[in-house]
C-alpha cells in the first residue's frame, strides 16, 4: 500500500514536468500584466505556489475574492509548512473567502490559471514583483488537470483554521 500511495503522490509532479517540457511556446510576461489579468478574471483564478509571501499578489487575489460584481472563484493551493509562517498571505485569503487548500505538492514551480490563461514561474508568490513569469498559451487543459489532481490530496483551510493560526502567530 505504501508504494501505491507513493505513486499517486508522484503523478502531479510527473504530469507537471511533462507539461513543462512541451512548453516550447512559452512567452515572458510582466508581473503587472498578471495582476491585471487577476483583476479582470471572469471564470476562475487558480494559484499553486509553495509559499505566498508577495503582498502585491496577495492583494490582487483578495480583491478578486471581494469583488461581488464578478464573484470569481479564487483557489489557492500551497504547502502546509509555509502557511504557518507569519509572512504568509494564505490565512488572510482564507479569512476573506478564498478557497485555500494545503498539500505536499512536489513542485517548486508556481502555476497560476486565470480564466483560460496559464502563467508559470519559479518565484511567483514568493518574491515581490518576480521577473521570471511565463505565459503558456494553449496549455490550460493540461494545467487544469494537474491542478485538480494536486487538489485531490489537499486539505481545506477554513476561516476558523485561519483565525487560530493568526492568533497563534501573534503570540
Amino acid at each position: 500500500m505504501g508504494t501505491l500511495s507513493f505513486r499517486f503522490q508522484l503523478i502531479p509532479a510527473l504530469t507537471l514536468t511533462a507539461a513543462l517540457s512541451s512548453a516550447a511556446s512559452a512567452a515572458p510576461v510582466g508581473y503587472d500584466q498578471v495582476l491585471d489579468a487577476i483583476g479582470v478574471a471572469q471564470r476562475r483564478v487558480l494559484l499553486y505556489t509553495p509559499a505566498l509571501t508577495d503582498p502585491g499578489l496577495t492583494g490582487a487575489l483578495r480583491e478578486a475574492v471581494l469583488d461581488t460584481a464578478r464573484e470569481t472563484p479564487v483557489y489557492v493551493l500551497t504547502v502546509p509548512f509555509f502557511s504557518y509562517k507569519p509572512e504568509s498571505g494564505v490565512n488572510t485569503l482564507a479569512l476573506v473567502g478564498a478557497l485555500v487548500h494545503e498539500a505536499q505538492v512536489d513542485s517548486r514551480l508556481a502555476v497560476l490559471i486565470v480564466d483560460d490563461h496559464v502563467f508559470v514561474s519559479k518565484t511567483l508568490g514568493r518574491v515581490p514583483r518576480p521577473s521570471d513569469i511565463e505565459y503558456l498559451p494553449g496549455k490550460v487543459n493540461t494545467y487544469l488537470n494537474w491542478y485538480k489532481t494536486a487538489l485531490g490530496s489537499a486539505r481545506r483551510v477554513s476561516r476558523l483554521d485561519a483565525v487560530q493560526r493568526i492568533k497563534e502567530m501573534a503570540k
